[in-house]
């Protein structure tokens, strides 16, 4: 094996597995102004979004506590609420 492809082999044994997480959320035709509010899982696991936490924290917050093995897919759905006050 010569120095670049043993060095290749290292490099890709080094890096960390991409998280892989798809995220389905159904909102409605011409809705505007929705927002994330409720998250569960195929585990029987939910969340509710926080009242200080930002839409990207909700995500990433379902995305680390959901249980997985190593290199599997999450799957996590999301329902979104209309947040515009009247």
């Amino acid at each position: 094996m010569s120095t670049i492809e043993k060095r290749l082999t290292a490099l890709e044994q080094a890096q960390p597995q991409a998280e892989r997480v798809i995220f389905i959320i159904l909102v409605g035709m011409g809705e505007v102004g929705m927002e994330l509010t409720y998250i569960y899982d195929n585990h029987s696991n939910h969340w509710n979004r926080l009242p200080h936490e930002t839409e990207r924290e909700f995500r990433d917050r379902a995305t680390s506590e959901t249980p997985r093995k190593e290199n599997q897919t999450v799957l996590l759905f999301g329902s979104a609420t209309d947040t515009r006050r009247e």
